[in-house]
Protein backbone atom coordinates (compact mmCIF):
# COMPACT_ATOMS: atom_id res chain seq x y z
CA UNK A 1 0.00 0.00 0.00
CA UNK A 2 1.64 3.46 -0.93
CA UNK A 3 1.39 6.50 1.27
CA UNK A 4 1.23 9.24 -0.93
CA UNK A 5 -0.36 10.07 -4.29
CA UNK A 6 2.47 11.10 -7.35
CA UNK A 7 0.27 13.74 -8.63
CA UNK A 8 0.00 16.03 -5.47
CA UNK A 9 3.46 15.90 -4.21
CA UNK A 10 4.37 16.92 -7.76
CA UNK A 11 2.54 20.29 -7.03
CA UNK A 12 4.46 23.32 -5.66
CA UNK A 13 4.72 24.92 -2.26
CA UNK A 14 5.24 28.22 -1.88
CA UNK A 15 8.51 27.26 -0.33
CA UNK A 16 9.28 24.85 -2.59
CA UNK A 17 9.80 24.61 -6.58
CA UNK A 18 7.20 22.65 -9.06
CA UNK A 19 7.40 19.26 -9.51
CA UNK A 20 9.10 19.12 -12.55
CA UNK A 21 11.53 21.74 -11.65
CA UNK A 22 12.33 19.46 -8.63
CA UNK A 23 12.82 16.24 -10.99
CA UNK A 24 15.41 18.33 -13.29
CA UNK A 25 17.76 19.34 -10.07
CA UNK A 26 17.55 15.79 -8.85
CA UNK A 27 18.72 14.46 -12.45
CA UNK A 28 21.26 17.25 -11.95
CA UNK A 29 22.12 15.87 -8.42
CA UNK A 30 22.16 12.57 -9.20
CA UNK A 31 24.86 13.52 -11.84
CA UNK A 32 26.99 14.90 -9.36
CA UNK A 33 26.88 12.01 -6.68
CA UNK A 34 27.80 9.59 -9.76
CA UNK A 35 30.42 11.65 -10.78
CA UNK A 36 31.80 11.97 -6.95
CA UNK A 37 30.87 8.29 -5.91
CA UNK A 38 32.89 6.79 -9.04
CA UNK A 39 35.61 8.60 -10.85
CA UNK A 40 36.23 11.34 -7.49
CA UNK A 41 35.40 9.42 -4.83
CA UNK A 42 38.50 10.65 -2.42
CA UNK A 43 36.61 14.16 -2.78
CA UNK A 44 33.01 13.54 -1.47
CA UNK A 45 34.24 13.51 2.44
CA UNK A 46 33.82 15.69 5.31
CA UNK A 47 36.66 18.65 4.20
CA UNK A 48 34.78 18.83 0.27
CA UNK A 49 31.39 19.22 2.00
CA UNK A 50 31.41 23.60 2.08
CA UNK A 51 33.06 23.42 -1.14
CA UNK A 52 30.10 21.23 -2.41
CA UNK A 53 27.46 23.01 -0.68
CA UNK A 54 28.77 26.32 -2.66
CA UNK A 55 28.96 24.82 -5.71
CA UNK A 56 25.57 23.40 -5.87
CA UNK A 57 24.08 26.57 -4.35
CA UNK A 58 25.67 28.65 -7.23
CA UNK A 59 24.85 26.08 -10.22
CA UNK A 60 20.99 24.97 -9.16
CA UNK A 61 20.30 29.02 -8.58
CA UNK A 62 22.01 29.51 -12.19
CA UNK A 63 20.53 26.30 -14.11
CA UNK A 64 17.17 26.08 -12.63
CA UNK A 65 16.94 29.97 -11.16
CA UNK A 66 15.81 27.97 -7.64
CA UNK A 67 17.16 28.81 -4.45
CA UNK A 68 16.93 25.45 -2.26
CA UNK A 69 18.37 25.20 1.19
CA UNK A 70 21.80 24.13 1.76
CA UNK A 71 22.82 26.70 4.89
CA UNK A 72 24.21 24.48 7.85
CA UNK A 73 22.19 26.19 10.26
CA UNK A 74 18.87 27.39 9.41
CA UNK A 75 16.94 30.49 11.57
CA UNK A 76 13.52 30.54 12.07
CA UNK A 77 13.38 33.98 10.45
CA UNK A 78 12.05 32.04 7.47
CA UNK A 79 9.33 31.67 8.29
CA UNK A 80 8.53 35.57 8.52
CA UNK A 81 8.56 35.73 5.04
CA UNK A 82 5.23 34.06 4.83
CA UNK A 83 3.84 34.66 8.08
CA UNK A 84 3.07 31.24 8.95
CA UNK A 85 4.04 28.85 11.41
CA UNK A 86 3.99 25.36 9.63
CA UNK A 87 5.57 24.84 5.65
CA UNK A 88 5.92 21.52 3.92
CA UNK A 89 8.66 21.39 1.28
CA UNK A 90 9.51 17.91 -0.42
CA UNK A 91 13.33 16.60 0.24
CA UNK A 92 15.30 16.35 -2.97
CA UNK A 93 16.72 12.95 -3.78
CA UNK A 94 20.49 12.68 -4.32
CA UNK A 95 21.07 15.68 -1.80
CA UNK A 96 24.53 15.07 -0.31
CA UNK A 97 24.68 14.63 3.29
CA UNK A 98 25.58 17.85 4.65
CA UNK A 99 25.26 18.30 8.53
CA UNK A 100 23.59 21.58 9.43
CA UNK A 101 20.56 22.05 12.04
CA UNK A 102 17.62 24.65 12.67
CA UNK A 103 16.09 26.88 14.53
CA UNK A 104 12.24 25.17 14.66
CA UNK A 105 11.49 21.76 14.58
CA UNK A 106 11.70 18.96 11.39
CA UNK A 107 9.44 16.76 11.13
CA UNK A 108 10.73 14.32 8.37
CA UNK A 109 7.83 11.69 6.67
CA UNK A 110 9.39 9.07 4.47
CA UNK A 111 6.39 8.31 2.60
CA UNK A 112 8.38 5.68 0.07
CA UNK A 113 12.18 4.19 -0.30
CA UNK A 114 14.05 4.97 2.13
CA UNK A 115 16.75 7.31 3.58
CA UNK A 116 19.34 7.60 5.95
CA UNK A 117 19.84 10.28 8.95
CA UNK A 118 22.55 10.72 11.09
CA UNK A 119 22.39 12.20 14.37
CA UNK A 120 25.06 12.44 17.15
CA UNK A 121 27.33 10.25 15.58
CA UNK A 122 24.77 7.17 15.03
CA UNK A 123 22.65 6.41 11.82
CA UNK A 124 18.91 5.38 11.46
CA UNK A 125 18.11 3.92 8.59
CA UNK A 126 14.32 5.40 7.95
CA UNK A 127 11.50 3.07 5.56
CA UNK A 128 8.53 4.16 4.36
CA UNK A 129 5.87 4.94 7.32
CA UNK A 130 8.75 6.20 9.70
CA UNK A 131 8.30 9.70 10.94
CA UNK A 132 11.15 11.37 12.51
CA UNK A 133 10.83 14.51 15.16
CA UNK A 134 13.87 16.43 15.16
CA UNK A 135 14.23 19.26 17.36
CA UNK A 136 15.50 22.66 17.17
CA UNK A 137 19.64 23.18 17.58
CA UNK A 138 20.11 18.77 16.62
CA UNK A 139 23.14 18.83 13.79
CA UNK A 140 22.02 16.15 11.80
CA UNK A 141 22.70 14.87 8.03
CA UNK A 142 20.00 13.12 5.24
CA UNK A 143 21.07 10.87 3.07
CA UNK A 144 18.76 9.99 0.46
CA UNK A 145 19.98 8.56 -2.72
CA UNK A 146 17.45 6.09 -3.61
CA UNK A 147 15.23 6.78 -6.95
CA UNK A 148 11.91 5.93 -5.69
CA UNK A 149 11.70 7.99 -1.86
CA UNK A 150 9.60 10.66 -1.38
CA UNK A 151 10.42 12.63 1.81
CA UNK A 152 8.50 15.36 3.00
CA UNK A 153 9.37 17.45 5.37
CA UNK A 154 6.91 19.39 8.06
CA UNK A 155 8.98 22.47 9.17
CA UNK A 156 7.33 24.14 12.16
CA UNK A 157 7.80 26.98 14.69
CA UNK A 158 9.29 25.44 18.32
CA UNK A 159 6.11 27.69 19.71
CA UNK A 160 3.48 26.10 17.41
CA UNK A 161 5.02 22.86 17.95
CA UNK A 162 4.68 23.05 21.59
CA UNK A 163 1.16 24.42 22.04
CA UNK A 164 0.29 21.12 19.59
CA UNK A 165 2.24 18.64 20.85
CA UNK A 166 2.82 19.04 24.20
CA UNK A 167 -1.01 20.34 24.64
CA UNK A 168 -2.02 16.77 23.38
CA UNK A 169 -0.24 15.39 26.12
CA UNK A 170 -0.62 17.68 29.16
CA UNK A 171 -2.64 15.12 31.30
CA UNK A 172 0.30 12.28 30.53
CA UNK A 173 2.63 14.13 32.97
CA UNK A 174 5.72 11.98 33.09
CA UNK A 175 5.61 10.83 29.45
CA UNK A 176 5.40 15.17 28.17
CA UNK A 177 8.57 15.81 30.95
CA UNK A 178 9.93 13.19 29.00
CA UNK A 179 9.54 14.45 26.06
CA UNK A 180 10.63 17.48 26.85
CA UNK A 181 13.66 16.48 28.31
CA UNK A 182 14.51 14.38 25.28
CA UNK A 183 13.90 17.03 22.49
CA UNK A 184 14.99 20.36 24.65
CA UNK A 185 17.60 19.17 26.96
CA UNK A 186 19.78 15.88 25.18
CA UNK A 187 22.42 17.36 23.71
CA UNK A 188 23.43 15.09 21.21
CA UNK A 189 20.22 12.79 20.66
CA UNK A 190 16.94 14.88 20.79
CA UNK A 191 14.43 13.29 18.38
CA UNK A 192 11.90 10.84 18.17
CA UNK A 193 11.21 8.00 16.28
CA UNK A 194 7.88 6.92 14.94
CA UNK A 195 7.54 3.69 13.37
CA UNK A 196 3.61 4.60 11.86
CA UNK A 197 4.15 1.85 9.06
CA UNK A 198 1.39 2.08 6.41
CA UNK A 199 -1.20 4.05 8.98
CA UNK A 200 -3.49 5.56 5.93
CA UNK A 201 -5.24 7.64 9.27
CA UNK A 202 -1.92 9.61 9.89
CA UNK A 203 -0.24 9.74 6.27
CA UNK A 204 -4.46 10.77 4.87
CA UNK A 205 -3.76 13.71 7.29
CA UNK A 206 -0.20 14.73 6.00
CA UNK A 207 -1.55 14.73 2.56
CA UNK A 208 -3.99 17.45 3.44
CA UNK A 209 -1.33 19.55 4.79
CA UNK A 210 0.44 19.55 1.62
CA UNK A 211 -2.54 20.11 -0.49
CA UNK A 212 -2.72 22.58 1.87
CA UNK A 213 0.27 24.10 1.25
CA UNK A 214 -0.19 24.16 -2.70
CA UNK A 215 -3.23 25.86 -2.70
CA UNK A 216 -3.68 29.51 -2.00
CA UNK A 217 -6.64 29.99 0.00
CA UNK A 218 -8.24 32.10 3.04
CA UNK A 219 -7.47 30.94 6.30
CA UNK A 220 -4.58 28.63 5.53
CA UNK A 221 -2.08 29.31 8.56
CA UNK A 222 -5.35 28.15 10.50
CA UNK A 223 -6.23 25.38 8.77
CA UNK A 224 -2.53 24.04 8.77
CA UNK A 225 -2.26 24.48 12.31
CA UNK A 226 -5.42 22.53 13.15
CA UNK A 227 -4.43 19.54 10.73
CA UNK A 228 -0.91 19.91 12.40
CA UNK A 229 -2.77 19.01 16.03
CA UNK A 230 -4.63 16.47 14.06
CA UNK A 231 -1.87 14.57 12.60
CA UNK A 232 -0.26 14.71 16.24
CA UNK A 233 -2.97 13.36 17.39
CA UNK A 234 -3.44 10.55 15.57
CA UNK A 235 0.31 9.96 15.68
CA UNK A 236 0.43 9.67 19.46
CA UNK A 237 -2.94 8.07 19.65
CA UNK A 238 -2.29 5.12 17.28
CA UNK A 239 1.66 4.41 17.04
CA UNK A 240 2.99 5.77 20.72
CA UNK A 241 4.06 1.86 21.34
CA UNK A 242 5.71 2.32 18.12
CA UNK A 243 7.96 4.83 19.18
CA UNK A 244 11.82 4.86 19.21
CA UNK A 245 13.02 6.20 22.36
CA UNK A 246 17.21 7.41 22.18
CA UNK A 247 18.97 6.39 24.69
CA UNK A 248 20.72 9.65 25.94
CA UNK A 249 23.94 8.04 26.64
CA UNK A 250 23.71 6.58 23.51
CA UNK A 251 23.73 2.87 24.19
CA UNK A 252 21.13 0.58 22.89
CA UNK A 253 17.43 1.79 22.79
CA UNK A 254 15.13 0.32 25.63
CA UNK A 255 12.14 -0.40 23.83
CA UNK A 256 9.40 -1.01 26.91
CA UNK A 257 10.61 2.29 28.19
CA UNK A 258 7.44 4.11 26.62
CA UNK A 259 5.46 1.08 28.78
CA UNK A 260 7.73 1.76 31.55
CA UNK A 261 6.71 5.63 31.93
CA UNK A 262 2.61 5.18 31.15
CA UNK A 263 2.57 2.15 34.05
CA UNK A 264 4.20 4.85 36.56
CA UNK A 265 1.74 7.59 35.38
CA UNK A 266 -1.54 5.27 35.34
CA UNK A 267 -0.72 3.92 38.87
CA UNK A 268 1.48 6.47 40.52
CA UNK A 269 -0.34 6.85 43.40
CA UNK A 270 0.28 3.32 45.12
CA UNK A 271 3.37 1.63 43.16
CA UNK A 272 6.58 0.31 44.16
CA UNK A 273 9.55 0.38 42.70
CA UNK A 274 9.15 -3.63 43.47
CA UNK A 275 6.12 -4.38 41.88
CA UNK A 276 7.42 -2.22 38.24
CA UNK A 277 10.92 -4.38 38.03
CA UNK A 278 8.58 -7.38 38.19
CA UNK A 279 6.04 -6.19 36.18
CA UNK A 280 8.36 -5.82 33.37
CA UNK A 281 10.62 -8.74 34.03
CA UNK A 282 13.60 -6.72 35.46
CA UNK A 283 16.12 -6.48 38.37
CA UNK A 284 15.25 -3.95 40.53
CA UNK A 285 18.80 -2.86 39.99
CA UNK A 286 18.30 -2.45 36.11
CA UNK A 287 14.95 -0.60 36.50
CA UNK A 288 16.96 2.21 38.74
CA UNK A 289 19.54 2.34 35.91
CA UNK A 290 17.01 2.94 33.09
CA UNK A 291 15.43 5.59 35.09
CA UNK A 292 18.42 7.34 35.41
CA UNK A 293 19.41 7.01 32.39
CA UNK A 294 16.29 8.23 30.44
CA UNK A 295 14.95 10.89 32.74
CA UNK A 296 18.32 11.61 35.08
CA UNK A 297 16.19 11.36 38.05
CA UNK A 298 15.39 8.14 40.55
CA UNK A 299 12.13 5.80 40.63
CA UNK A 300 11.16 7.84 43.66
CA UNK A 301 12.01 11.15 42.50
CA UNK A 302 9.71 10.42 39.19
CA UNK A 303 6.88 9.25 41.49
CA UNK A 304 6.49 12.68 43.23
CA UNK A 305 7.16 14.78 40.41
CA UNK A 306 3.43 12.76 39.12
CA UNK A 307 2.08 13.37 42.63
CA UNK A 308 2.70 16.96 42.77
CA UNK A 309 1.16 17.83 39.45
CA UNK A 310 -2.05 15.94 40.00
CA UNK A 311 -2.09 17.76 43.59
CA UNK A 312 -1.62 21.17 41.46
CA UNK A 313 -4.54 19.86 38.72
CA UNK A 314 -6.56 19.58 41.51
CA UNK A 315 -6.56 22.47 44.12
CA UNK A 316 -7.26 24.74 40.79
CA UNK A 317 -10.29 22.02 39.09
CA UNK A 318 -11.59 21.30 42.46
CA UNK A 319 -12.99 22.15 45.70
CA UNK A 320 -11.43 19.20 47.77
CA UNK A 321 -9.63 20.11 51.03
CA UNK A 322 -5.68 19.52 51.10
CA UNK A 323 -6.26 16.35 53.01
CA UNK A 324 -8.19 15.21 50.73
CA UNK A 325 -6.01 16.19 47.95
CA UNK A 326 -3.27 14.41 49.82
CA UNK A 327 -5.04 10.65 49.67
CA UNK A 328 -6.20 10.68 46.29
CA UNK A 329 -2.48 11.07 45.33
CA UNK A 330 -1.24 8.84 47.26
CA UNK A 331 0.02 10.54 50.38
CA UNK A 332 -0.97 9.58 53.95
CA UNK A 333 -0.09 12.97 55.88
CA UNK A 334 -1.31 16.46 54.42
CA UNK A 335 1.66 17.89 56.15
CA UNK A 336 3.92 15.62 53.61
CA UNK A 337 2.21 16.75 51.09
CA UNK A 338 2.41 20.20 51.90
CA UNK A 339 6.39 20.42 52.20
CA UNK A 340 6.89 18.69 49.19
CA UNK A 341 4.97 21.50 47.46
CA UNK A 342 6.36 24.23 48.84
CA UNK A 343 9.99 22.65 47.62
CA UNK A 344 8.34 22.33 44.37
CA UNK A 345 6.20 25.29 43.79
CA UNK A 346 7.89 27.92 45.91
CA UNK A 347 4.44 28.52 47.71
CA UNK A 348 2.04 26.74 50.00
CA UNK A 349 -1.07 24.59 48.20
CA UNK A 350 -3.33 27.21 49.82
CA UNK A 351 -1.38 30.11 47.99
CA UNK A 352 -1.02 28.12 45.22
CA UNK A 353 -4.98 27.65 44.54
CA UNK A 354 -5.92 31.55 45.78
CA UNK A 355 -3.16 32.57 43.07
CA UNK A 356 -4.40 30.18 39.93
CA UNK A 357 -8.01 30.37 40.67
CA UNK A 358 -7.77 34.33 40.80
CA UNK A 359 -6.36 33.67 37.26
Amino acid sequence: MKLFSPAIYNKSTISSCSGETMLKIEDFLKECFLQYDTENAHLYNVSALEEIRSFLHKEILNQFHVDIFLEETLSEDFFKNFDHDVFLVRHPRFLPAFPHSHDFFEIMCVLNGSCSNSIGGQTYMLQAGDILIIAPGTMHTISDTNEDSLIINLLIRSNTFDSNFFYILKDQTILSEFFKNTLYHNEKFSYLLFHASVDSEVFTILTALYQEECDNKRYKNAVKNQLVELFFSLLLRNHEKDLCLPNPNGSDEENNFIFILKYMEQRYQNVTLQELAHFFHYSERHMIRLLKEYTGQSFSQNIQKIKLKHAAELLITTDLSQKQIASRVGYSNPNHLKKLFIQQYQMTPAEYRALNKEI
